[in-house]
């Protein structure tokens, strides 16, 4: 598909200084964007079993080896799946406004700009997730300024935590950075800096709900395929479970086997 203009930096060489210059701020953070409505799989797919996980809490414990904070965004009155009690589940603030909505949401909580519409969630001691915070996490919390927050689907369970901090690098000095593939971009499984959130709202007042809406406004890096094959020989992190057959292909992929019973893997709920 044809891809639109941008005020775009290309990092598609890693033999540029700009593409591999690593420049870690104090803390990373991640979001989860949960609120897709699964046409294809027919399902919820964050209930989608993999192996002891559900596909969204294996999302979480995969992001939350690479990033500082996470939160989860979800629907309006979406169900999820238990997760750790401290993980911040938020909620679109309005319902069919897309991942553009979800992303907002998020950047406003781990900026520290607004609360955004928040579901805590059960407290499920031992349930996978990102590493609990203790009084030094908290501390750390407290004083570090997060600047650059990793988005992905929920829908991305083969996603690698090196991928992540690979791509969290090359975002010094952007404010987004999105994979270039082939013929499209990746824009659910890119950096954003928290920065872009006022343009993300304009967009949103417009009614305009695509992510690569944003790229032209703000200073958008692409990295090629080619420059995030170290991380991820496969790129198997960008791989989408849309419906069942992606999803025996993800089990297939991720070592758990693609012939488990397909109603049995659902982990229960519609």
């Amino acid at each position: 598909m044809s891809q639109p203009s941008t005020n775009q930096q290309d990092a598609s060489s890693c033999e540029h200084p700009q593409c591999c210059a690593a420049s870690k701020p104090e803390c990373y953070g991640g979001i989860v964007l949960c609120g897709g409505r699964s046409r294809r799989m027919g399902r919820d797919k964050t209930w989608l079993r993999f192996g002891t996980e559900t596909m969204l809490q294996r999302v979480v414990r995969l992001l939350g080896e690479a990033v500082d904070r996470l939160v989860v965004v979800a629907g309006v009155d979406q169900q999820l799946p238990p997760l750790d009690g401290l993980i911040r589940v938020l909620r679109d603030r309005q319902p069919d406004r897309g991942p553009l909505e979800g992303i907002a949401v998020g950047l406003a909580a781990l900026g520290g700009s607004g609360p955004g519409v928040e579901d805590s969630g059960p407290r499920v001691p031992g349930s996978p997730g990102v590493t609990r915070d203790d009084d030094s996490a908290v501390r750390a919390r407290d004083v570090c300024r997060i600047r650059l927050v990793f988005v992905v689907g929920c829908d991305m369970p083969l996603l690698r935590p090196a991928l992540v901090r690979r791509m969290l690098e090359l975002a010094a000095g952007c404010d987004v950075l999105a994979p270039a593939m082939q013929d499209h971009y990746e824009p659910l499984a890119a950096v954003y800096g928290v920065d872009v959130l006022p343009q993300i709202e304009k967009l949103l007042a417009a009614g305009r709900r695509r992510p690569i809406e944003l790229f032209p406004l703000v200073r958008t890096r692409l990295v090629s395929a080619d420059c995030l094959r170290q991380a991820d020989p496969q790129l198997q992190s960008f791989f989408n479970v849309n419906g069942l057959a992606d999803y025996r292909t993800a089990l297939r992929l991720a070592g758990l086997g693609e012939d488990a019973d397909y109603d049995a893997q659902l982990g229960g709920r519609p």
